[in-house]
């Protein structure tokens, strides 16, 4: 916040190193996320013809970008395999796709963002209406790592929308 001195009152910037992923209608299982971008949002411009220039306006539809996040996969593979077996029915010939979906499993779904601040507290939740899983990454196993590493893998969703909602007290 500035105040009408011009003099800047909040000086805490916020930590780009803690998040969690969940989808709550698949599991509860939630995924930590060592690496993601909040999706940019843009509104192309239109244009107005007058009789001598196309005069700029706001456009009228929003344009999303995809929602790209790199996960630690749990020692178990739980969280991975969640996704594994979303992508897996809904790809899967008609009949059982009309059976995964029958048994209450959603073609999309609901995913959110928590964001937490440098003290570990959640400042933010940003929730991603109607996600629907496009693309899940590979998991790379090597033995010429020399210290343990935790495994990570990406998974990418496009959605309607998404919606920011701030966590009070935080």
């Amino acid at each position: 916040m500035i105040t009408q001195e011009g003099i800047q009152t909040n000086l805490n910037f916020l930590s780009g190193n803690r998040a969690v992923f969940t989808i709550p209608l698949l599991s509860d299982t939630s995924f930590t996320i060592n690496g993601f971008e909040l999706p940019s949002i843009s509104l192309p411009n239109a244009w107005r013809a007058t009789q001598n220039i196309q005069k700029p306006r706001a456009g009228e539809t929003l344009e999303l970008s995809e929602l790209t996040i790199n996960f630690i996969v749990m020692e178990n593979m739980e969280n991975w395999y969640e996704l594994y077996n979303w992508f897996r029915n809904l790809g899967a010939p008609f009949s059982k796709r009309a059976e995964y979906l029958k048994n209450g499993m959603p073609d999309c779904a609901d995913a959110y963002v928590t964001i937490y601040s440098a003290k570990n507290n959640p400042i933010m939740r940003v929730k991603f209406i109607d996600a629907v899983p496009i693309a899940l990454g590979s998991i790379n196993f090597t033995e010429e790592i020399q210290e343990t590493t935790a495994v990570t893998c990406s998974a990418t969703f496009m959605y309607e929308r998404y919606d920011i909602e701030f966590v009070t007290g935080a």
